[in-house]
């Protein structure tokens, strides 16, 4: 009963310790992506220092950095805590290992005490010997064979409880050393942290030396926002009308990559760029440093290197491509009754009436200033949504 209760504990633990190796794989890929996202935004800081360009360029990048590590040490916490439970497990399963080893000698020495098998070979012989018939001497035989059996099994029962007493201590040491590593690396990222921190706080003042060059300089890029999404919303406003949902556009062939299933996949679409910092969210909120500004946002701003290629979110229509004056140009792709936009790219690799697929290459940022930045929308009819709501986390 009792080997069967330690069997039953075993499995449980080692069910929550196949558990807990998936809760650790997914906070390392966040850890992964979080660094990714930092060593990104550190490049882009480069290219923007090297060429003394967008001071508040710089501080989205480094309040990107900010937030990122700030995040990875939440994940550092998780990931500590799992592995104290995870030790604590392991020395409670070590004690009971402990406990029934004991038991297990016990039972050996009585089974020792007690027993013919520590008679000597002249004995063992004289009590076969001086049994009364065949079938007495068989009997003694057979329980002689079963003694040796049973002594044999009770070696292997504590031979398996060193082995495993072995091995706990050596999985519990493994985890000390890891529990060690993510102590050091939690102590990097703070140290980290006090220093872009100190890094934020010197850009905001120099931001507030220059409040008023900069003032003019982002009213204007909201101006150019307006006159894009303006722009979005008229095309869109004529596709609806221009589209009958029974009948597909005339020469104009759907296909599998229709999109109409867009709304099946919410949560899983792709991101239009595979490098990127996301420097402006959905909605309208207070500009960071300026604080007469209101952004606001249709969808979202990512910035990325010039030049970086765009990528079709889902399978659909290519409905329209609209020149943007000094902007480049926006996209649009229908996914049934969605739409994705693609704002300010420059080349572009697709035509009006093309069927694109999911993940294909439709356009490249522009090549203006080092970092360039895709304002990305996604809107259902006329209602626009919020893409982080449906794209798959980065």
């Amino acid at each position: 009963m009792k080997n069967f209760i330690f069997i039953l504990a075993l499995f449980f633990i080692v069910n929550t310790f196949n558990a807990l190796g998936q809760s650790k794989n997914y906070y390392r890929k966040i850890k992964n992506s979080n660094q990714k996202s930092i060593e990104y935004s550190k490049k882009l800081l480069a290219e923007l220092n090297a060429n003394n360009t967008n001071t508040l360029d710089e501080l989205y990048l480094i309040r990107n950095e900010l937030t990122k590590r700030k995040s990875t040490i939440s994940v550092i916490n998780n990931e500590l805590r799992l592995l104290s439970e995870e030790i604590d497990r392991h020395n409670s399963l070590l004690q009971e290992s402990y406990f029934q080893l004991e038991n297990q000698k016990n039972e050996y020495a009585k089974l020792i005490y007690y027993s013919y098998l520590n008679l000597s070979v002249q004995q063992r012989m004289l009590y076969l010997l001086s049994a009364n018939s065949f079938t007495s001497v068989y009997k003694r035989i057979i329980y002689l064979q079963q003694l040796t059996d049973y002594r044999k099994t009770k070696y292997k029962e504590i031979s398996s409880s060193i082995y495993q007493i072995d091995s706990s201590l050596a999985l519990l040491s493994n985890l000390e050393i890891e529990k060690k590593a993510l102590y050091e690396d939690k102590i990097n990222e703070r140290d980290s942290l006090i220093g872009i921190s100190n890094q934020l706080n010197r850009s905001i003042v120099i931001l507030k030396l220059e409040i008023e060059k900069i003032d003019v300089s982002e009213k204007k890029e909201e101006k150019k926002k307006e006159i894009i999404n303006s722009n979005v919303k008229v095309e869109i406003s004529k596709n609806i009308s221009n589209y009958k949902k029974t009948d597909p556009p005339k020469n104009i062939k759907f296909g599998k990559l229709t999109g109409k299933d867009f709304s099946k996949y919410k949560k899983q679409h792709l991101w239009p760029l595979k490098k990127f910092v996301l420097i402006h969210k959905f909605g309208n909120y207070p500009h960071p440093v300026l604080n007469d500004i209101i952004l606001k946002n249709d969808g979202v701003e990512l910035a990325a290197l010039a030049n970086s290629d765009v990528y079709s979110i889902y399978n659909g229509l290519v409905v329209n491509i609209i020149p943007i004056p000094g902007n480049g140009h926006s996209i649009l792709i229908r996914h049934g009754m969605y739409y994705s936009v693609y704002s300010k790219v420059g080349k572009v690799y697709v035509s009006v009436g093309e069927n694109v697929s999911r993940g294909k290459r439709i356009a490249q940022l522009k090549n203006d200033q080092k970092m360039e930045k895709l304002i990305f929308q996604i809107w259902k009819g006329k209602e626009k949504l919020n893409p982080e709501k449906w794209l798959t986390k980065f």
